[in-house]
């Protein structure tokens, strides 16, 4: 196969939310392809960024929990959904959620401009090489009504449906939660949840469906069995595709026990045409044993350093 896909589902109940973050501070702005003709506002900028540290802090304790469960976080989806419980909550809700994505010094407006701004980025087939398609819906209880400034904002800002559901008829709501969920993807996501726990609060869905596109194709033939590293002790033997050639990219060492592998395209121009990133467990083996022939050099992404020749 030359593309794969992901998807990726998420509930958020309302309105208790907490969540207990460990304090990661790194810079991913830097290894983040973008183009000449498009560059993000200051305020989104900063929420990027942002929103990375959270979605690793939230990796770093949900590896904890999980053990050896493989695990996937969009850091935008977290992000947004964050934007939107603000949105609707305002107040003191809406200064957790700043807290939470420390952005305490940007103003309202920012935060659901900045946030709609990077929604419209990661989805603009334009910018991107990939099919990435995210529906949002927010389910109230069916004695609820949903403000009118809030539903225009919402739509507005953060592309949300909004939706009446009886919680308390479980069967009912699951059915009616997954029946939106695989519409939203094309069949491709026919389940999101099997439970809804919550029968008093709000909850929001969020289903996505991503397909990259290779620029450079894999050769059919070129699959093989190799070993892929489930945990630190569990290895099964996959069938990999594999590509000789010559590639910008960079390894950066700073999660520990995991490290941040950022292999970028080749550039044409003056203009890099896609960029991919994957955590991956230390404790496996290194790059430069499976590839020999490949000379990577260590830089700091803080200081703006983020792209090295391999050869």
């Amino acid at each position: 196969s030359s593309s794969s896909s992901l998807l990726l589902a998420s509930c958020l109940m309302l309105p208790a939310f907490a969540l207990s973050i460990v304090s990661t501070k790194i810079s991913l702005s830097a290894a983040t392809a973008t183009t000449a003709d498009k560059v993000l506002s200051n305020h989104a900028t900063i929420l990027a960024d942002n929103s990375a540290n959270l979605a690793i802090s939230l990796y770093q304790n949900m590896a904890k929990e999980k053990g050896a469960e493989n695990i996937l976080i969009s850091p935008v989806v977290v992000a947004s959904s964050l934007g939107l419980v603000a949105l609707g909550g305002k107040g003191s809700t809406a200064s957790q959620v700043k807290t939470i994505l420390n952005a305490a010094k940007v103003q309202d407006e920012q935060l659901h401009s900045g946030l709609a701004e990077l929604l419209t980025e990661v989805s603009d087939p334009k910018e991107r090489n990939v099919t990435w398609k995210i529906s949002n819906r927010l389910y109230g209880p069916s004695s609820v009504t949903f403000a009118e400034d809030f539903v225009k904002s919402s739509k507005k800002h953060y592309k949300c449906d909004h939706s009446k559901i009886n919680f308390r008829d479980k069967k009912s709501a699951v059915n009616s939660i997954n029946e939106w969920a695989a519409k939203s993807t094309g069949g491709k996501l026919p389940e999101v949840t099997k439970d809804v726990e919550n029968t008093d609060g709000a909850m929001i869905i969020n289903a996505m469906f991503f397909k990259p596109h290779w620029d450079e194709q894999f050769h059919p033939t070129m699959v093989d069995n190799r070993g892929f590293l489930v945990s630190r002790s569990y290895t099964v033997a996959l069938q990999m595709m594999h590509r000789t050639g010559g590639f910008l990219c960079v390894i950066v060492h700073f999660i520990n026990p995991y490290k941040m592998f950022a292999a970028f395209s080749a550039q044409t121009g003056k203009k890099k045409k896609s960029n991919g990133n994957a955590l991956t467990p230390s404790s496996g083996p290194s790059y430069t044993h499976l590839y020999p022939n490949l000379l990577i050099r260590t830089v700091n992404v803080d200081r703006g350093v983020n792209v090295v020749m391999t050869s």
